[in-house]
C-alpha cells in the first residue's frame, strides 16, 4: 500500500499542530488526548476533500477498507504507534492510517516490539503484509508466516504472530476473505473452462479482489492451490503476465 503526499493544506496543519503538541510536552503541560480530539473534529483533519481523513480513504483503494483486517469499512483515523506512548508522532503523516472500529478497540495502546526496539505489528503502509502473514484457503483464516531457514529450523514472522494474533482472528473477517477467496478461484476457473486474453483476466480479477489477496494468491505459497496451479501449468504466458502485475515483489 502506497503512501501519497498529503495535500499541502493538511501537511501544514499537521506541522503546526506537532510542533504544538511537542512544544507543550516540553513545557510538561500536554494532554495528547484532548490535543487529538480537537484537531479531529476540524476541516484539515476531516472536513473537506484534501482532507487527512479522505487522503487515507483514496489511499485505502476500493470500499476504503480498514488498513487492517482489510474487512469491514474505515472509518476512523488510527495512530500506528499510539499517540499516548508516542506524542511526538502523534500529527506525522506516516504514523496515520484508516481502521475500522474493530480493529481500533482490538489493538487500543497495545504495541509490541522486538528486543532492537522494531514494532511487531504490521504497518500496512510500508510493510508487505504477505512477508509475514499465510491464507488458509480452507478456513480464510490469516496465520503467521512460517519457513525453514539453511539449518531446516522452522521460523516464524513475530509480525505475522502479533498482528493475527490480536487483529486477525475473528470469524467474520475469515468469513470475509475465504468469500474472497471463492470469487477470485470461480474466475479463474471461469478462465480456464473459456479462455481469453491475460488483461480481461486480469480486470476481473483485481476487480473481484476487495481484500488485497491476489498478491498471494500469484506468490510462491497460493501458485500451489487449485485453480491457480492449473492457471500456471497450462496458460504460462497468461501466468507470467498476471504474476509480473500482481505478485509481491521479493
Amino acid at each position: 500500500m502506497q503512501r501519497p503526499p498529503l495535500p499541502l493544506a493538511a501537511q501544514n496543519y499537521l506541522d503546526q499542530r506537532q510542533q504544538a503538541a511537542d512544544q507543550q510536552q516540553a513545557d510538561g503541560t500536554l494532554d495528547i488526548e484532548r490535543r487529538w480530539a480537537d484537531a479531529r473534529q476540524t476541516q484539515a483533519i476531516a472536513g473537506t476533500a484534501d482532507s487527512v481523513l479522505a487522503t487515507l480513504r483514496q489511499m485505502a483503494g476500493q470500499g476504503a477498507r480498514c488498513m487492517y483486517c482489510s474487512d469491514s469499512r474505515g472509518t476512523d483515523i488510527e495512530h500506528f504507534r499510539p499517540k499516548a506512548a508516542y506524542p511526538t508522532q502523534a500529527f506525522r503523516w506516516p504514523n496515520l492510517l484508516l481502521c475500522c472500529s474493530a480493529c481500533g478497540r482490538l489493538k487500543g495502546a497495545r504495541f509490541p516490539l522486538d528486543p532492537a526496539g522494531e514494532p511487531l505489528f504490521i504497518d500496512p503502509s510500508h510493510d508487505d503484509p504477505w512477508a509475514h502473514l499465510n491464507f488458509v484457503p480452507e478456513t480464510g483464516a490469516l496465520m503467521p508466516r512460517e519457513w525453514r531457514d539453511a539449518d531446516l529450523t522452522l521460523q516464524c514472522s513475530e509480525k505475522g504472530r502479533w498482528t493475527a494474533q490480536i487483529l486477525l482472528g475473528d470469524e467474520r473477517i475469515q468469513d470475509g476473505w475465504r468469500r474472497t477467496w471463492r470469487h477470485l478461484a470461480r474466475r479463474v476457473r471461469e478462465f480456464l473452462a473459456l479462455p481469453c486474453a491475460a488483461e480481461p483476466l486480469l480486470q476481473d480479477l483485481q476487480e473481484e479482489d476487495t481484500r488485497g489477496l491476489l498478491p498471494w494468491c500469484f506468490g510462491p505459497v497460493g501458485r500451489t492451490y487449485s485453480p491457480f496451479l492449473e492457471l500456471r501449468e497450462h496458460h504460462p504466458a497468461v501466468w507470467q503476465t498476471c504474476e509480473t502485475r500482481l505478485a509481491p515483489a521479493p
